[in-house]
């Protein structure tokens, strides 16, 4: 693999392999490990058979850290399992594993939070005590109403609270293993249960395992790093790094504190209890230790409520605007309340149907076969990505052991808790349902399509995206015909918005003529937005060289000229074009060009300035200098195989300050597509092409173009395609002289 020394703009700077790790902590660390192991010991009936449990999930955390950085190793891009999934398996999947993502991610998480602060909160009371559901209804109601008018925890209590946590953790293992006498050391198997730490017969291994379901709960979050993947510094290195080490850290700390947990108090206390923690700290530090603990567990509940109401909603509101969720959950920019109010009544509902050890179980197997799921993928990144690195021996056996004991622990929980195993399946099956009735709902709505737009009358639809329809459109009592781009009310969101706007400003003010010319711009009855712009009857320059084959430089400098003006034009009024691709590039001409091509006319016959260029789509122009990223897993926004490193960089999650070197370089693709007749960089996948991008020198363009090609006008395209934008031509206006000097 040819790798550019200056091709990843974030080499040198974002997250390090220190801040990584302690994100990872900070998932992983949650209510599971301080309420697991009394479920855990209620169910096994022996200590012994719950440190199994434990140490069985840790290696089980650790192979899916290995595997997880496997996949970080080989596509180092922000968005998780989404971008996994939808990129390298399919759509349908990726947006199951978003789907996932809302209902056991946030919905179910928050109210496992909130009953883990109502149950340390209230101190010893029965489960079923009507004031632990109260109380944790009270928390999300404060979290919503906090949120809602605009007060939230901010990051300096957050990281406090999460230090606070850590300490605690510290104390309790310093304390029980410093301090306790030995015979105050009280942990041994229930009466009647056997002393054997080791399952004797299938049975007794079905039950182990099953208790894994909840207990793997606990070390979820040990895969955090990958969604930040795009802002890591050296992110093939550093988030594999992250994962493992701090999921071998955190391992540690949960062997010693579960040790502490269920051999320092008596079995009978902390048998099904949920406050396992408080009981063991009491145990060994007496009431002092155990109020702190109560407090500590309290406070650091009640932030991962507010945390997970701040983020989850997010993921609503991104939805929406993806247009695969009610729009009332879109926002102008503002904080998204009424996203902010359902995520809250969800998790709400959750707390009044299911108790915390039910919703354990459900978050443990859903997380865990999501996981499995994302792992899988890796089996598809070798066919997607040719030139990604094989499979290592340990990478491959830590797949394998992470996937055995996922569907170990699939399997046994069917049998022990078949509920949460079939309201996990449940909630797959409505994933994928959603998704097949939100994709029915947009292709119909397409289909059926306005027949007016403002004065015009739409005759055909010629073009779709994920915002603007386009249609080929006629003038009343005119033979005249425009296009007219229309962005539906269902699709309207503050950033198509935007792009709408800057759109019509740009070719408003337009003066150039190979500029496609602006007609008019206005909204119809309905809400919908539009602008017209004139028809041009030509070709795509995508057409005419998939059909004709590369371009003799004859040909190709005039149809480059007049591409490069109208960008030199764009960039002279403070804006990049965005999406310079041949398909955005229309060719008219009054005459066959490609009998002369051919060499079928005769010399001097025919001059290939009478070709003119006209430049369309400017959806994606954005002003330059801004600083726009794209969130992690929303689809890409442009033309990969013309799209700038930084721009891949930009669609994956990490922000990029936008410059012209942007659209030099696609410049330079496109230029590289006419001369050739190939892609510089091409793949089976989007995110194939991206990696190109992003890593591979192209080829040298003289290897695969005709001989008269000369070696200045060569030495000009490859320069464009340098990886580093400091390394291209310094602006449009350079290149357009150079050109011309060629002409």
């Amino acid at each position: 693999m040819v790798e550019s020394n200056r091709g990843v703009a974030h080499a040198d700077r974002g997250l390090g392999l220190l801040t990584l790790s302690a994100l990872v902590v900070a998932n992983m660390i949650g209510a599971g490990v301080f309420t697991s192991s009394g479920y855990s010991l209620g169910a096994l009936g022996n200590p012994g058979r719950v440190m199994l449990a434990w140490w069985l999930c840790g290696a089980w955390a650790i192979a899916g850290a290995v595997a997880y950085g496997a996949l970080a190793r080989r596509l180092p891009l922000s968005g998780g399992e989404y971008l996994f999934l939808s990129r390298l398996v399919h759509p349908a999947v990726g947006f199951l594993a978003g789907w996932i993502s809302v209902v056991a991610g946030f919905t179910a998480p928050i109210a496992v939070a909130a009953q883990g602060a109502a149950i340390y909160g209230l101190g010893d009371v029965d489960s079923s005590d009507w004031r632990l559901t109260w109380v944790a209804v009270s928390v999300i109601v404060f979290a919503t109403a906090c949120h809602l008018v605009g007060v939230s925890m901010g990051a300096g209590l957050q990281n406090a609270i999460v230090a606070a946590k850590l300490v605690l953790l510290a104390i309790i293992v310093v304390w029980a293993f410093g301090f306790t006498a030995p015979e105050a050391w009280l942990g041994k198997a229930l009466p009647d249960q056997t002393e054997a730490w080791w399952p004797e017969d299938w049975n007794a291994w079905t039950v182990l395992v099953g208790s894994m379901s909840w207990v793997a709960l606990s070390y979820t979050g040990f895969n955090a790093a990958i969604y930040v993947a795009g802002q890591a510094r050296q992110p093939r290195r550093t988030v594999p790094q992250s994962m493992l080490v701090a999921t071998i850290a955190v391992t540690v700390i949960y062997l010693l504190l579960n040790y502490v947990f269920v051999y320092a108090p008596a079995p009978e206390s902390i048998a099904n209890q949920n406050n396992v923690a408080a009981i063991a700290a009491e145990a060994v530090g007496g009431t002092g230790l155990s109020g702190l603990v109560r407090l500590t567990i309290v406070l650091a509940m009640t932030s991962s409520v507010f945390a997970m109401l701040l983020a989850g909603p997010r993921v609503y509101q991104k939805m929406a605007e993806d247009g695969v969720m009610p729009r009332i959950f879109r926002t102008d920019g503002g904080a998204p309340r009424w996203a902010t109010l359902a995520q809250a009544l969800l998790s709400i509902v959750a707390v009044f149907t299911a108790d915390l050890l039910q919703l354990m179980k459900y978050l443990g197997l859903t997380l865990s076969a999501c996981g499995a799921l994302a792992v899988l993928s890796l089996w598809w990144a070798r066919r997607r990505i040719p030139d990604a690195e094989p499979l290592r021996w340990w990478e491959t056996f830590s797949v394998a052991v992470y996937l055995l004991i996922t569907c170990a622990i699939l399997w046994a929980s069917r049998v022990t808790h078949s509920d949460e195993f079939t309201a996990m399946l449940v909630t797959f099956g409505l994933g994928l349902l959603v998704y097949l009735v939100w994709f029915a709902r947009d292709v119909s709505k397409r289909n059926g399509g306005p027949k007016c737009c403002g004065p015009y009358e739409l005759e055909k639809q010629i073009g779709s995206g994920r915002e603007f329809d386009v249609y080929l459109a006629r003038i009343p009592h005119s033979s005249r015909s425009i296009v007219v781009k229309v962005l539906p009310v269902a699709r309207q969101t503050p950033r198509s918005q935007q792009r709408y706007e800057l759109e019509c400003l740009l070719l408003s003010e337009n003066s150039n003529q190979h500029i496609v010319q602006f007609e008019a711009a206005g909204k119809n009855a309905d809400g919908a937005m539009y602008v017209a712009v004139e028809y041009v009857a030509g070709e795509t320059l995508w057409d005419i060289v998939k059909r004709d084959g590369g371009m003799s430089p004859r040909r190709a400098l005039p149809l480059l000229c007049q591409t490069a003006s109208a960008l030199a034009a764009v960039h002279s009024r403070g804006y990049l074009h965005g999406d310079l691709a041949p398909k955005n590039i229309m060719v008219t001409s009054s005459c066959d060009n490609r009998a002369a091509d051919r060499g079928q006319a005769a010399e001097g016959n025919l001059e290939y300035s009478e070709e003119h260029i006209t430049l369309i789509d400017f959806g994606l122009a954005r002003p330059i200098g801004s600083h726009i990223n794209n969130d992690a897993g929303e689809t890409i926004s442009g033309t990969p195989a013309f799209m700038s490193p930084e721009g891949c960089q930009r669609e994956v999650g990490s922000q990029q300050t936008d410059s012209p070197a942007s659209d030099i370089y696609s410049f330079g693709c496109v230029a590289f597509f006419m001369l050739s007749g190939k892609l510089p960089f091409s793949g089976a996948t989007t995110i194939e092409i991206c990696w190109k991008q992003l890593h591979q020198a192209a080829p040298l363009l003289g290897t695969l173009v005709p001989a008269e090609i000369d070696s200045e006008l060569e030495g000009l395209v490859m320069k464009c395609l340098q990886k580093s934008p400091d390394e291209r031509p310094a602006s449009m206006q350079e290149i357009l002289t150079a050109l011309q000097h060629r002409s």
